[in-house]
């Protein structure tokens, strides 16, 4: 099965072990703290968050994708979960099936780090890693993968969650 890391972390700056080389904001908790002498704004937070929603829209179309169950789900700030809006929210549990709307605004909160959870279908998934990374893997995804300016997406062995079939 296909599995996709994707990053806003260009992979010319990883070292020989794959190591990304530059100091970069790596969470939404990053969020009025100093990196290469800028400080990161909400406005920056939300233009690359959106590039992640976008993404993953694309290959939510890509791979014909309708409907993902919610997996092994773990909320980080139950209080941000009770202020966010949204339908996602509502009846929001392990198991639950959510539809592309739905599927994006969990996306969101994970990106937040206001919970984890992978989102999986029988022949997809997508789950979010430390550091503001986003895995996808599915059976229907061949060729070229979609794209967004601003975003990286490498193909690679396997997802560290183990839900590439391995």
């Amino acid at each position: 099965m296909p599995v996709f890391r994707i990053s806003k972390y260009d992979p010319s700056l990883r070292d020989a072990g794959g190591a990304y080389t530059r100091e970069e904001w790596t969470s939404h908790g990053d969020i009025g703290k100093v990196f290469d002498g800028a400080e990161l704004t909400l406005a920056e937070y939300l233009v690359v968050e959106a590039r992640y929603l976008e993404l993953l829209d694309k290959f939510l179309g890509w791979g014909r994708v309708k409907k993902l169950k919610v997996c092994g789900m773990e909320v980080n700030d139950r209080a941000s979960l009770q202020r966010c809006r949204g339908d996602a929210k509502q009846g929001l549990s392990e198991g639950v099936w959510l539809e592309k709307a739905e599927i994006l605004e969990v996306a969101r909160l994970a990106l937040r780090e206001v919970l984890w959870c992978r989102l999986e279908g029988q022949e997809f998934y997508v789950h979010f890693g430390y550091d503001f990374y986003m895995y996808i893997g599915g059976v229907a995804l061949m060729g070229d993968p979609p794209a967004v300016t601003g975003l990286f997406v490498e193909m690679i062995r396997e997802s560290p969650h183990g839900n590439d079939g391995s």
